[in-house]
C-alpha cells in the first residue's frame, strides 16, 4: 500500500507579515541597543611591535623598547566606566610615555573631568598632548589645556619639539597644531640636524599628505585619531568622516608618506552612538635603534 506523503508546511501572507514586520523592528532594535549601551563602552586594546625604521649602521640592537600609549578624542565629559578601564589599563603597567592626540574635551565643562583624568595617570609616565578641533571649539584658550597639562606634570606641544628619554633610548617627539580649527606648522617637524628617531603627534590624518618633502623624510611615525573609524561603521564601512581626516579612516597606512597609525578614539563625537568600530587604546613597543 502506497504511503501519501505529508504536505509541505506553507507560510500563510499573514504569518509572513508579521513575521517580516518583526524583523524590520527587531534588528533596528538590537542595532540602536549596541550603538547606544554595548559598542561605546567596549574598550579594545590594539598592541603594535615597531622595528627601528632606520636602524644606525654598526650600531648594537637596543634591548628595550620604548613602550607608548596613545589615547585619542576622549571627549570627556565625566570619568566613567569605559575611562576608568582606560586608568586602569595605563596604571597597571605605565608605559614610558602616555600621547593625547587631541579631542580631549569637547565643552568648557569638560576641562575639570580632564584634569581629574590626567591627576589619575601613572605619575612616571611622560604625558605629551595636543590640541585637537573640539579643544577650539570649547572656548577654553590653549593657554588654559596647557595649564592643566602642565599642572599635572604633562605638557602640550603646539607646533614644537622636544626631545624626551625612555627606557629604549632617546625620542623627538613633534606636535602639530590642529589641522582643522588650528594653524599647523610643518616646518617645525623639520630639525636642523636629525639625531633621534622622531614622532609627530597630528590630530587629524590629513597633515599627513600636507607634509613638506624633508619634513616626510624626517619623520619615523606619526600618530593621528580625529575620524573615531568613521564612529557609525556597519559591517566596519564607515558612511562619513570628518573634515581633516583627508583618505583616512582607521589603522595603519605606509607608503607615500611616513608609517602612520590613525586611532579609532575612544569617544564619541556630535552624536552619542558608536557603531561597528570600540573604542581603541593603542598600544606600542618601538625599538628606536
Amino acid at each position: 500500500m502506497q504511503s501519501t506523503p505529508a504536505p509541505s508546511p506553507r507560510l500563510s501572507r499573514r504569518t509572513l507579515l508579521r513575521a517580516t514586520a518583526g524583523m524590520a523592528v527587531g534588528v533596528p532594535a538590537l542595532a540602536t541597543t549596541d550603538a547606544l549601551l554595548i559598542t561605546p563602552g567596549w574598550l579594545s586594546t590594539t598592541s603594535l611591535d615597531l622595528p627601528p625604521r632606520r636602524p644606525a649602521e654598526g650600531a648594537a640592537e637596543t634591548r628595550a623598547a620604548t613602550r607608548l600609549v596613545q589615547l585619542s578624542d576622549l571627549h570627556l565629559k565625566t570619568i566613567g566606566r569605559l575611562e576608568e578601564q582606560i586608568l586602569s589599563a595605563i596604571n597597571k603597567d605605565p608605559p614610558d610615555l602616555l600621547v593625547v592626540t587631541g579631542d580631549a574635551f569637547d565643552s568648557a565643562r569638560g576641562v575639570d573631568v580632564f584634569a581629574e583624568f590626567l591627576a589619575a595617570c601613572p605619575t612616571r609616565t611622560t604625558i605629551l598632548g595636543i590640541l585637537g578641533n573640539w579643544e577650539y571649539r570649547s572656548g577654553i584658550a590653549p593657554q588654559q589645556v596647557a595649564r592643566v597639562y602642565e599642572q599635572h606634570g604633562g605638557r602640550l606641544l603646539i607646533n614644537e619639539s622636544l626631545t624626551v628619554d625612555t627606557s629604549g633610548g632617546r625620542l623627538r617627539v613633534t606636535g602639530l597644531d590642529d589641522l582643522v580649527e588650528g594653524r599647523p606648522r610643518a616646518e617645525v617637524a623639520q630639525p636642523a640636524e636629525r639625531a633621534e628617531p622622531h614622532l609627530l603627534l597630528a590630530h587629524c590624518p590629513g597633515q599627513r599628505d600636507q607634509l613638506g618633502p624633508h619634513a616626510q623624510e624626517e619623520v619615523d611615525l606619526i600618530l593621528s585619531g580625529h575620524t573615531h573609524g568613521g564612529q557609525v561603521a556597519p559591517f566596519g564601512i564607515a558612511l562619513l568622516t570628518p573634515g581633516g581626516s583627508g583618505r583616512y579612516i582607521r589603522g595603519w597606512y605606509e607608503g607615500g608618506g611616513p608609517p602612520m597609525y590613525v586611532s579609532r578614539g575612544l569617544g564619541m563625537s556630535t552624536l552619542p552612538i558608536r557603531l561597528g568600530v570600540t573604542p581603541e587604546l593603542v598600544e606600542i613597543r618601538w625599538r628606536l635603534s
